[in-house]
């Protein structure tokens, strides 16, 4: 029976006793398992006492008490809540609290990219802020679809989730609207379909006006226009409460001499 001695009990034992170590001579590691794993335990605990102590900026050590960091731009000790993730960092925060952090990510995007709205007008979309304002002139200050005015405040770049290409500068709503149906035209359209069947009956018995041209088919004729109210001649009337979906039929009356 082949044996292997641990480097830390000093105890001989069976190889399977051990776990693999390919960078090992004999592929095997040079600690037990059980020694192994209060190698590993002994390493969280020191790792996490190395945690708890920082250094002031004039370099002597400040210990901190359990669950706090230390902040080097505001110079306190805060609670390890009070600052973001960071995975690449020894513990996985980041060196300054939230609102130092967030208040230095400003001041370099004010001195490298002239402010944060062109930075992430720049980084998302291809286009600076001069541009995207340039664009909101060219269409007339308003939304391309509901023509909302909109200003610098409130204006949205609309680009295709496909290409990455811009297409124009809409508001709030009808952007997340696009978005929302993703860019599919027969979703649209079918969406548009849905509430023209659920809206004019009921706007019909509410007496609203609700635009009703069709075309309809007459034997041994052409196609004949019927129009609603809103588009028929003078003397045609539609009384409101006598239209329902699929019934919509102009009542004539004389013309006053």
């Amino acid at each position: 029976m082949d044996l292997k001695k641990c480097r830390d009990c000093g105890v001989a034992k069976e190889l399977a006793q051990f776990w693999k170590m390919q960078a090992a001579p004999d592929g095997l590691s040079y600690y037990c398992i059980d020694c192994a794993a209060e190698r590993n335990r002994r390493g969280k605990e020191n790792r996490a006492r190395r945690q708890e102590k920082t250094y002031t900026p004039q370099g002597r050590r400040r210990v901190l008490a359990e669950g706090e960091k230390w902040c080097p731009k505001c110079e306190r000790a805060l609670p390890r809540s009070e600052f973001g993730s960071n995975r690449s960092s020894r513990d996985g925060l980041t060196a300054y609290c939230r609102p130092c952090h967030n208040r230095i990510g400003r001041e370099n995007r004010e001195r490298n990219h002239g402010g944060t709205r062109h930075y992430h007008l720049k980084r998302r979309y291809g286009i600076g802020a001069d541009d995207a304002e340039r664009m909101l002139a060219e269409q007339g200050g308003v939304c391309l679809i509901c023509h909302r005015e909109l200003g610098v405040e409130n204006m949205h770049v609309d680009h295709s989730h496909t290409t990455g290409e811009v297409r124009g500068i809409l508001c709030f709503n009808c952007n997340g609207g696009l978005g929302q149906f993703k860019d599919d035209h027969e979703r649209m359209l079918r969406a548009i379909t849905y509430l023209d069947a659920r809206m004019r009956p009921s706007l019909a018995r509410r007496g609203a006006v609700s635009c009703r041209c069709s075309l309809t088919a007459v034997p041994g004729r052409e196609r004949v226009r019927r129009l609603c109210g809103d588009h028929a001649p003078a003397h045609t009337v539609v009384r409101p409460q006598l239209i329902g979906w699929g019934s919509a039929k102009p009542h004539r009356r004389r013309e006053a001499e």
